[in-house]
């Protein structure tokens, strides 16, 4: 998306490996790993719905060694049902590109559906 360097959207779903009990648990998760690789100067989690299902949202703005930044992270996480799968939807930005890019995300947010 955009001009180089580009925005990144990633979106994943993979067994609850971690037994995670809650979105909010998988969103600590995924922070708590972001915070190994980069330094991370704000995060903000945020409760919601996806697909009838309930959600986090988290928003994480972050600095890496050797790269322009700052970058910010943007991950809505969502727990199936049986809490058998975790499902991740996120874009990386520079900070300074992320709310133009985040109505990408938005869309897909508002488009998906759990259907099993």
């Amino acid at each position: 998306m955009g001009k180089k360097p580009y925005s990144y959207l990633s979106v994943d779903g993979s067994p609850n490996s971690l037994e995670l009990a809650t979105p909010l648990d998988a969103a600590k998760a995924s922070l708590q790993f972001l915070s190994e690789k980069a330094k991370v100067m704000t995060s903000e989690s945020t409760p919601m719905q996806i697909g009838g299902l309930h959600a986090v949202f988290l928003v994480a703005t972050y600095t890496c060694r050797g790269s322009k930044g700052p970058f910010v992270m943007g991950s809505a996480f969502v727990l199936s049902p049986k809490r058998d799968m975790v499902y991740e939807l996120t874009l990386y930005a520079l900070a300074d590109r992320y709310e133009g890019d985040r109505a990408v995300l938005d869309q897909i947010i508002k488009s998906w559906r759990y259907k099993r």
